[in-house]
């Protein structure tokens, strides 16, 4: 009889063929033999409830919600001593297998419920005599108890899941919103979630930031943050951002990589007064922007290339986006249309760690001199390349990869887009950049799809590979 020792080295080797199995499996597959296996079982689980998204109510999600509380039988099969943290000998809770989840608090609209009988009625009938706003009254009463219904639902499931570690809020922008549902699942939530959170992103109302201020996140890693400020003024912004700064320089032991985004619908919105309040992220290495092209939400560029000097020790990654133009609405606010130029150019001294770039290359007609010094200067030290917006000629590529030939041969990764996407340009792309991996490309126009397009292509894939 084969020892216990040789049962679980078999089991072992089973074990990996079933998880090469379960990658080839569509996850309804893979959850109608969850149970013939436990690697099967835990193959569907991360799948079915990894990351998870809130944004209606219906019946469909307040089944689900108490379906986050069940604990689900495990197959009771041979396994190996490389367990699974969250099995248990016999059963497994559904919602200790979150890791993200999304949030977008909806519009609850209060039920109408009509007189079912005469005594009733008579009944509203007499209660409008005495009080007119009877009906709005009513009506309130039962938008509220949906709302607080909904809370419970939602807080219920969220604390049975004890090891999510990213929570993004989303609000559409849309002037009606509960103030409840806010206040429920911002602050309150990141508090229960306080201990165990690496990644945020945030959308929600202005009003709601302020609150910000007394929450602690010690774990957190990564922030991604949208601006809604639409017609706000510029005191009016700096009212309700005064504890979102709080809480942003809070996360200095932690931070690694922080995202702020906003978008021509906040009309009097500059940037630059929120990095003239934020301190020093001793473990920073990532910075993202994304603003309007035209300049009108960063008017003084150099506030920003201040934050990147005290960062510029340990700053890896570096991204400029840009989005759709914003209307200034404040007369007198200045524009600094060339605002992606001017924070380049004001970078005297390479970074000496950074590896990525994204950069916008606006404005469009602009000359390309100020992005090519910047990629000279850390032409040793990049390997990933992204250069959005503007398509780029023949020549203009050539004189990118040409006059930098370090930077050329150190790229792994590329994304760019082209006026023209032909086989010269592969074969130009795989003469001139050796050692790249991956190849991202945008164009205008694809030409001469002859025979000779499609072997440069296979032959570029297959070096690739």
């Amino acid at each position: 009889m084969p020892s216990s020792t040789s049962r679980r080295g078999g089991s072992a080797l089973n074990e990996d063929v079933l998880h090469h199995i379960a990658s080839f499996l569509h996850p309804e597959e893979l959850a109608g033999i969850s149970h013939a296996a436990r690697v099967f079982f835990y193959e569907h689980m991360k799948n079915a409830y990894t990351s998870l998204t809130f944004c209606k109510r219906d019946k469909q999600t307040k089944k689900f919600l108490l379906h986050l509380g069940y604990v689900l039988s495990v197959p009771v099969v041979a396994y190996s001593s490389n367990r699974n943290p969250f099995d248990s000998d016999e059963s497994s809770d559904v919602a200790l297998w979150v890791r993200r989840v999304t949030l977008q608090p909806w519009l609850v609209q209060p039920r109408t419920k009509s007189p079912r009988s005469r005594t009733e009625k008579l009944i509203i009938g007499l209660s409008k005599l005495f009080d007119p706003d009877y009906t709005n009254k009513v009506a309130k009463k039962r938008l509220q108890k949906r709302l607080n219904q909904d809370m419970i639902r939602i807080i219920s499931a969220f604390s049975r899941m004890q090891n999510v570690q990213e929570y993004e809020i989303r609000w559409g922008d849309s002037r009606k919103y509960h103030p409840e549902l806010y206040q429920a699942f911002v602050s309150p939530i990141l508090a229960m979630w306080s201990m165990q959170l690496v990644k945020l992103t945030l959308k929600i109302p202005p009003p709601f930031l302020n609150s910000l201020a007394g929450v602690h996140l010690p774990k957190l890693e990564t922030f991604c943050f949208t601006f809604s400020t639409s017609n706000l003024s510029s005191s009016e912004i700096d009212a309700v951002h005064t504890g979102f700064i709080v809480f942003v320089n809070n996360l200095k032991s932690s931070l690694q990589s922080l995202s702020f985004l906003s978008t021509g619908a906040n009309e009097n919105f500059d940037l630059g007064r929120i990095f003239r309040f934020l301190g020093t992220f001793p473990f920073l290495r990532s910075l993202s922007i994304s603003l309007p092209y035209n300049g009108g939400q960063l008017p003084t560029p150099f506030i920003v290339v201040q934050f990147l000097e005290r960062h510029r020790e340990g700053l890896r990654d570096l991204n400029i986006f840009t989005n759709k133009i914003c209307v200034r609405k404040e007369e007198g606010s200045p524009i600094c249309i060339e605002w992606v130029q001017q924070i380049l150019s004001a970078i005297v001294i390479p970074f000496p760690l950074l590896k990525s770039l994204s950069v916008a290359l606006r404005p469009l007609r602009h000359k390309l001199d100020t992005v090519f010094n910047f990629l000279d200067d850390h032409a040793t030290t990049l390997t990933s390349l992204k250069l959005m917006d503007r398509s780029l000629a023949a020549h203009e590529i050539g004189a990118l990869f040409g006059a930098h030939q370090i930077l050329a041969s150190n790229l792994s990764m590329l994304h760019i887009k082209v006026d023209v996407f032909d086989p010269y340009f592969l074969t130009s792309i795989a003469r001139r950049v050796p050692n790249l991996e991956t190849l991202h490309i945008e164009c205008n126009m694809v030409k001469h799809w002859s025979e000779a397009f499609w072997t440069t292509l296979v032959s570029v894939s297959e070096k690739l590979m």
